[in-house]
């Protein structure tokens, strides 16, 4: 039997650089639209695949807009209950 550990290097790498990428292009292109945001996130990290957690996602817009096919699955996380119900 296989040990499949979410520790395992080549799980969190991609998760690790993607949230790297992510706080430095949303911080540098807020004021694009979240599908433009979420294209050059994306296009920068490399990332084909994998699990997002987006962290204050707000109103989920930009979460939405990170699953850009099935090879991702995209979790939205905010604090404040009124985001998650907009989202």
């Amino acid at each position: 039997m296989k040990n499949c550990s979410l520790s395992s290097k080549s799980f969190i790498t991609p998760i690790l650089l993607l949230s790297v990428f992510s706080l430095a292009l949303v911080q540098g292109c807020s004021k694009m639209p979240p599908s433009e945001q979420a294209k050059n996130i994306l296009e920068e990290s490399g990332i084909q695949g994998g699990l997002i957690v987006h962290v204050n996602c707000g109103d989920g817009i930009l979460t939405e807009a990170l699953k850009t096919g099935d090879s991702f699955l995209v979790q939205g996380l905010d604090p404040k209950m009124e985001n998650v119900q907009k989202a």
